[in-house]
């Protein structure tokens, strides 16, 4: 893992047409362009922010995305990436991406995870349902 930050990129989701707004995605270099986010039409769009790492496939992740990894007992867990303030970090449903790194569910290998995008909470909705507790 590179020890650089990591690109601010955005994607922006029109709630309106339900389709990623490619017009307004935004990679930012300034912090005019961070703030260009509170002037969007939170009724309209939603942005979902690329959290620095690639899945095993070489997609961007962002939050928003859903993911899953085999755990090594053998469960296929899928949940939603996200920020969770109170941890100030990104999690998977709840867990902190940090605790999986540590746990040795998987391990970063050049910049890519054992994790893997199938998907995310805009495009497919009903992919993600939290009663089932995570583990398919």
């Amino acid at each position: 893992m590179s020890d650089e930050l990591p690109e601010v990129r955005f994607r922006i989701w029109d709630i309106k047409f339900s389709e990623w707004d490619r017009s307004l995605d935004i990679e930012c270099y300034s912090e005019h362009e961070i703030r260009w986010l509170d002037w969007i039409d939170k009724e309209r769009y939603v942005y979902s922010q690329f959290i620095g790492l690639n899945d095993m496939n070489g997609e961007n992740i962002y939050t928003g995305d859903i993911v899953q990894y085999n755990s090594t007992e053998g469960d296929n867990i899928v949940w939603p990436i996200n920020w969770v303030a109170k941890n100030a970090c990104y999690c998977m449903g709840n867990m902190p991406l940090g605790s999986l790194f540590q746990s040795g569910y998987y391990q970063p290998d050049r910049g890519k995870t054992g994790l893997k995008v199938i998907g995310n909470i805009y495009e497919n909705p009903g992919m993600f349902c939290s009663g089932v507790e995570g583990v398919l």
